[in-house]
């Protein structure tokens, strides 16, 4: 990262112990499998990789963690519940954006790996092929969320979240806000 904190291009050695059910394909990788911590991040970014963010947390520790959330200045999220608000996370886009988080080059491939993502049926499918949207999604049972920067002719961020809703329901009414956001 910056200020020799991490190396991003130091190489981690996946644990059997690191693999988490749920999204990414790094649990189907062999013990021993050899990646860096940079491709951890992408993992993060592009699948939603639990594996990945597993390791990236351990490696970062809950203190630290805890630490920087408060830094940037996100007061209504709970990183031990995995809670937070729409402002908080909109915050966090702003932030990461402006180079207020990271240096800016640390920012703009952290944006890079939040684009093209395994899941686009959300917030960049309300928005023109050619825009470029930097997001992360979310979901657990009956919570849709999705949220990042629309990069359009006057960027923007966007959050949509959702809780105690039907997820088929969801599915079908997020790119809708989502294009009703871009067009307005």
């Amino acid at each position: 990262m910056q200020s020799g904190r991490l190396n991003l291009d130091d190489t981690y050695k996946l644990r059997d112990k690191d693999k988490i059910k749920g999204s990414g394909s790094l649990i189907n990788k062999p013990q021993g499998y050899e990646l860096t911590y940079r491709q951890l991040l992408e993992y993060m970014g592009k699948q939603s990789d639990n594996t990945a963010y597993n390791v990236c947390r351990e490696k970062l520790g809950d203190t630290k963690i805890h630490r920087i959330i408060s830094q940037i200045g996100m007061n209504n999220t709970n990183f031990d519940e995995n809670l937070t608000t729409p402002e908080d996370t909109g915050l966090f886009f702003q932030k990461l954006w402006r180079g207020k988080i990271l240096n800016q080059e640390n920012s703009d491939e952290m944006l890079k790996f939040l684009t093209d993502t395994r899941y686009e049926n959300w917030l960049a499918a309300g928005v023109p092929a050619n825009i470029r949207v930097a997001h992360k999604y979310g979901r657990e049972t009956n919570v849709v969320n999705d949220a990042g920067i629309v990069f359009s002719s006057s960027p923007y961020v966007a959050v949509i979240m959702s809780k105690d809703v039907i997820e088929k329901e969801a599915d079908k009414y997020l790119p809708i806000l989502s294009k009703i956001i871009y067009e307005n």
